[in-house]
C-alpha cells in the first residue's frame, strides 16, 4: 500500500476539516494532472490497453445487490421529484427539494463545461437525473447514460417517453439511441440508455 493509499484511507476514516480534505485533493489531481500531461503516445497507448482488459463494471452484482435493484416506487417515497440522490444544492433555507436538485444539475454541468452539441457520456447515472436533464437542456446533442441496473433503465425509458424522448433501438442487447419527439423543445438532441449486466 502507498503512502498516498494510506492518507487516504485515514482520512476516509477520520473527520477532517473541509480545508484539509480540498487541499489534499486539489494535490493529487494537480499531480495526476502533471503525470498524464508528461506521457507520450507509447505511454498512452499502453494505459488505453490495460483499460481495454478491464472489466467494463466492476462489482456490478454487489451493487446491484445493495440498492440499484429496489423498485422505482421505493425511491419515489425517499428521493425528490427528479431521483437525484447524489446530492443537491440548498441555495436558501426556504429552497424546495426540487430546485435544490435543479440546482445541483445546473452546477453539475457548469463545472464540466458541458454545452449543446456535445456527445455527453454518464457512467453511473443511478435513475437518470443528470442524463434526463442534460437531455432536455441541450438541442443538438447526444447523451448516453450507463447503468448497471434493468429497473434505472427502465425507469429512464419511462421518464424519457414521459419528456416526449422517443427511443428508437440501436445495437444489440439492451442498449437503446432515443430522440425527442417532433415538436419538442429539444428537436434534435439524441438520448441512449444503456444497462451493463
Amino acid at each position: 500500500m502507498s503512502f498516498a493509499s494510506r492518507i487516504i484511507g485515514t482520512a476516509e476514516r477520520v473527520p477532517l476539516p473541509d480545508l484539509v480534505i480540498r487541499t489534499a485533493v486539489q494535490r493529487l489531481c494537480s499531480r495526476t494532472a502533471t503525470r498524464l500531461a508528461s506521457g507520450d503516445a507509447e505511454s498512452d497507448a499502453l494505459f488505453a490497453d490495460e483499460m481495454a482488459a478491464r472489466a467494463l463494471a466492476g462489482y456490478a452484482e454487489e451493487a446491484k445487490a445493495t440498492h440499484h435493484e429496489l423498485p422505482a416506487a421505493f425511491f419515489a417515497r425517499v428521493l425528490g421529484p427528479g431521483r437525484k440522490y447524489s446530492c443537491c444544492y440548498y441555495k436558501e433555507p426556504e429552497t424546495t427539494l426540487q430546485e435544490a436538485e435543479e440546482e445541483a444539475l445546473r452546477q453539475t454541468v457548469a463545472h464540466a463545461d458541458l454545452a449543446a452539441g456535445q456527445s455527453i457520456l454518464e457512467l453511473g447515472c443511478g435513475w437518470g437525473s443528470l442524463s434526463l436533464w442534460m437531455a432536455r437542456q441541450f438541442p443538438n446533442s447526444q447523451v448516453t447514460a450507463v447503468s448497471n441496473s434493468q429497473a434505472q433503465r427502465e425507469y429512464i425509458e419511462w421518464e424519457a417517453a414521459g419528456a416526449r424522448i422517443e427511443k428508437s433501438s440501436r445495437g444489440r442487447g439492451r442498449t437503446r439511441r432515443c430522440s425527442p419527439r417532433s415538436g419538442s423543445s429539444t428537436a434534435s438532441s439524441r438520448w441512449k440508455c444503456s444497462s451493463i449486466s
